[in-house]
C-alpha cells in the first residue's frame, strides 16, 4: 500500500501532477482551517480529489490551525507518520511538501527526514519568478543521505562518549543498508572499530586484537593496537598466565564502569586487579600458583597458619586475596615487604568495603560515595604496576570520541 502526504497550499497544480506521479492508494492532506480573517487550505482539497478522480474515502485531512507554525506542522506530522508505521508497518509512505506555507514545507520536510522516508517536491519553470507555470512541473526526490549520515554519526558518537562501543557497532550495521556504496565503505570501517573496541571492553581481547590489527594504519589506531598486542599475545601463548597490562586494564575498565554508574562492577574490577595483581607476582616471580601452592613453597614462618586454613584434601593450598599480599610479604618480594606494610590499612578498608555489597557477601548496593572511597586504592594499583612493568605507563584509556582517534576516511 502507498500512502501519500502532502501538503496543501497556492497553485494545486503541483499537488495534482504529484497524486498523478505517485499514484497512491491513500492521501492524508496537511492543510491550514479556515479563520475569520482568511480561508484555509483545506478548501482546495475537494476540487483537488475531483480533479484527479481521486476517490475522497481514501483521503483524509490534517488540519493545522496555525500554517505559520513550525512546532505545530511538524509534530503533527510526525505523529501521523509513527502511527501509520504502527498501524500499516508495511505501507510505503511518501512525504511531498510542495504546497503550503514555507513553514509547512520546512515542517513536512524535516518530519519525513527524520522518519528515514522518501521526500518529493515538484518544481518547474518559472518565467515571472513566483508561481511554477503550468504544465512544466516535475517530481524531485530530495537527497538526504549528507545529512543522514551526519545526523547518524553524531549518533554514533554520543555512544562512543559513553563507551557504548557495541551499541555504536549494531546501529552502523543497520544505517549501512540505507547508504550508497562509497558510505558504506567508511561507515563498514567504522562499524570494525566500534566492534573492536566493545570487544575490548568486554575484555575479549584476542577478538578485539583480531579485528582491530587490520586498521593499525589508520588515525591514531596504532597506539591502542599495541597495548592490545601485549594483552592478547599473552592469552595466546599461556592461558593460565596473566601480565600485568590485564590488571591495568581492569583498572581502566572500572574507570569506565564508573562513567556509567555502574560502581558496583566498578568496585568489583578493582577487587579482581588486586587479586590478580599478588596472583601474577607469586607465578611469575616464584613460580606459585595461588590455586594449588605446595606447602613447601610456603616460608616456615607462615606455613603451619597457612595449611591450617587454606590446604584442601589434596594436600594442596588455596590462597585467597590477602593471603597472597601477606605471603609476598613473607616471602620478602623487593616491592612487597615494604608496600604491604605501608598499604595494609587501605587494602583492609577496601576489602571490608567491597565485601558488604551484593556482589560479595553483604547486602549492600554500592553507589558513588563508595566508588570514591575506592579511587585511592584504584589509584595505588595503577602506581605498583607502573613499578612493576613500566611499559605500563603508556596504557591508555579506550577513546570516548570517534574523531579523537583523527582517522581522515571517518570525517563525515
Amino acid at each position: 500500500m502507498k500512502v501519500l502526504l502532502v501538503s496543501v497550499g497556492g497553485t494545486p497544480e503541483p499537488i495534482k501532477k504529484s497524486i498523478k506521479y505517485h499514484e497512491p492508494d491513500f492521501i492524508y492532506f496537511i492543510c491550514s482551517q479556515n479563520r475569520p480573517d482568511q480561508k484555509g487550505s483545506c478548501s482546495q482539497v475537494k476540487d483537488i480529489l475531483k480533479e484527479v478522480d481521486f476517490d475522497p474515502q481514501k483521503a483524509e485531512l490534517i488540519e493545522i490551525e496555525r500554517a505559520d507554525s513550525f512546532s505545530e506542522v511538524f509534530s503533527k506530522v510526525i505523529k501521523l507518520i509513527h502511527h501509520l508505521k504502527k498501524t500499516q508497518p508495511n505501507a510505503q509512505l511518501l512525504v511531498d511538501y510542495s504546497g503550503g506555507t514555507k513553514t509547512m514545507s520546512v515542517g513536512m520536510a524535516l518530519a519525513g527526514i527524520e522518519e528515514g522516508l522518501n521526500v518529493y517536491f515538484v518544481s518547474g519553470a518559472r518565467p515571472d519568478l513566483s508561481k511554477v507555470q503550468s504544465g512544466t512541473e516535475l517530481i524531485h526526490r530530495i537527497e538526504v543521505e549528507d545529512y543522514m549520515t551526519k545526523k547518524f554519526f553524531s549518533t554514533a558518537e554520543a555512544l562512543w562518549q559513553n563507551y557504548f562501543y557495541q551499541s555504536a557497532a549494531s546501529l552502523t550495521e543497520k544505517f549501512m543498508q540505507a547508504v550508497s556504496e562509497d558510505k558504506r565503505e567508511k561507515l563498514r570501517l567504522l562499524y570494525y572499530i566500534s566492534k573492536a573496541f566493545g570487544l575490548w571492553d568486554r575484555f575479549q581481547h584476542d577478538l578485539a586484537y583480531g579485528i582491530l590489527k587490520s586498521y593499525g594504519g589508520f588515525g591514531r589506531i596504532k597506539k591502542y593496537l599495541v597495548i592490545l598486542y601485549h594483552i592478547s599475545s599473552i592469552n595466546k601463548q599461556n592461558q593460565k598466565t596473566k601480565d600485568y597490562f590485564i590488571v591495568m586494564d581492569l583498572l581502566f575498565n572500572a574507570e569506565r564502569r564508573a562513567e556509567e554508574y555502574r560502581f558496583e562492577d566498578a568496585i568489583g574490577r578493582i577487587y579482581r586487579a588486586l587479586e590478580l595483581l599478588a596472583q601474577i607476582r607469586l607465578f611469575k616471580e616464584y613460580g606459585i600458583k595461588t590455586g594449588e601452592a605446595k606447602p613447601e613453597e610456603i616460608p616456615e614462618s607462615i606455613r603451619e597458619e597457612y595449611i591450617k586454613k587454606f590446604q584442601d584434601e589434596d594436600g594442596l593450598l588455596k590462597i585467597p586475596l590477602f593471603a597472597a599480599h601477606n605471603l609476598l610479604y613473607h616471602l620478602q618480594d623487593e616491592v612487597w615487604k615494604d608496600w604491604l606494610p605501608e598499604k595494609k590499612k587501605l587494602i583492609l578498608d577496601f576489602l571490608q568495603l567491597r565485601n558488604f555489597s551484593f556482589y560479595a557477601h553483604g547486602l549492600k548496593a554500592l553507589g558513588e560515595a563508595d566508588f570514591k572511597k575506592a579511587i585511592p586504592m584504584l589509584g595505588e594499583l595503577k602506581e605498583i604496576v607502573m613499578r612493576l612493568q613500566p611499559e605500563t605507563k603508556n596504557f591508555p584509556q579506550l577513546p570516548r570520541s570517534i574523531k579523537e582517534l583523527e582517522i581522515k576516511e571517518l570525517e563525515f
